[in-house]
């Protein structure tokens, strides 16, 4: 009995050692189970790798044995498009609005995001989604917000005028701006009636407000030509008290001096003149002093001539037409009127 389990023994023990010794091994990448070999999946996140083995800013895609990495959308690689992960290769980010001209279009401005990139509608645009932004969409743009259509930026004495990015506020005839402003966006200003901002607008005059806008009435001894908007300034009809010597030499002169007078005088009561009637007048009474034969010498026709020229500076800032062309028995005169910005202070 003692000899036959002393042969079993060594028997027993190399019959284990072969069984281990023929135990199944798997290949790199792989881990055994159950007698199988399964894939080790390298891109699970554990304790080693919270990041996952590829580092920041990057995809692990795992293989059969193995895995690769890449760099995730709007990042770029340092080094080859797919690598390994101790390739020491980085993915930074793409800014996208200095590498792509005009990205978001002409209306919005490029933010730069990591990653990717957010486009903002500019001042006065909104996104055709109806937001201020106008993320990288395709067919998403930056409309003009027509501002004027929610009537509630100009106040109620001002027009609204949209505009490509915004609107402006311009006043209504009669009404300005404390600051002077023709146009403004401030929804601070305010349209007043502007006799009451604007105490000097006449001048001379007292303003008032009508329907089509102010109007300024000229105080005794000024005038604005006429112009009822304008500013009231002194007018001198002194010198047509001084013209004795032109009645003495002319026996038709009295009737041309007492006109013009008396003109002058209309003009500071503003009364409505007609600057065409008056040429005409003028062309009359010089024919007749011409048909009478009057100018025999030089002093007369130089003194002749002085007044004449007096009295179409008088007559000039009533004409309506800037070029006036008028002729008599033995007179033509061609008129040029300028009206500048500022009316002229007297003659």
């Amino acid at each position: 009995m003692t000899g036959r389990w002393n042969l079993m023994i060594p028997a027993l023990c190399l019959s284990v050692v072969m069984v281990l010794s023929e135990q199944p091994s798997c290949p790199r990448g792989f881990f055994l189970k159950k007698q199988r070999c399964f894939d080790i999946d390298e891109c699970e996140v554990d304790e080693d790798y919270p990041d996952g083995p590829c580092g920041d800013n990057t995809v692990c895609i795992n293989t059969n044995g193995s895995f690769y990495c890449q760099c995730e959308e709007g990042f770029r690689s340092s080094g080859a498009g797919i690598f390994s992960a101790d390739s020491h290769v980085t993915c930074k980010d793409i800014d996208e609005c200095s590498g792509v001209k005009d990205i978001c279009g002409p209306n919005a401005d490029c933010h730069n995001l990591i990653p990717f990139y957010s486009c903002i509608c500019k001042h006065g645009y909104i996104s055709s989604t109806g937001g201020e932004k106008a993320i990288h969409v395709d067919n998403v743009t930056c409309i003009d917000i027509v501002e004027c259509e929610e009537n509630k930026y100009c106040d109620q004495h001002a027009t609204c005028i949209n505009t490509i990015g915004s609107y402006l506020c311009v006043c209504d005839t009669g009404f300005g701006t404390k600051s002077g402003k023709s146009n403004f966006t401030d929804l601070q200003e305010k349209c007043e009636d502007i006799c009451v901002i604007d105490q000097t607008i006449c001048g001379n005059g007292t303003c008032h407000h009508g329907a089509g806008g102010h109007y300024c009435v000229c105080h005794a001894g000024f005038t604005n030509y006429g112009d009822k908007g304008s500013r009231c300034s002194a007018f001198n009809c002194e010198h047509f008290k001084d013209m004795n010597n032109l009645i003495e030499k002319f026996n038709g002169a009295h009737d041309l001096v007492v006109q013009l007078e008396k003109t002058c005088l209309e003009f500071t009561e503003s009364n409505n003149l007609s600057g065409e009637e008056l040429l005409r007048w003028l062309l009359s009474v010089i024919d007749e002093l011409l048909s009478g034969g009057a100018f025999n010498d030089n002093r007369k026709v130089s003194t002749f001539l002085h007044t004449v020229e007096s009295a179409l500076g008088l007559i000039g800032p009533l004409i309506q037409t800037p070029g006036t062309n008028m002729s008599s028995k033995h007179t033509e005169v061609e008129l040029r009127v300028h009206k500048g910005a500022e009316l002229p202070r007297g003659l």
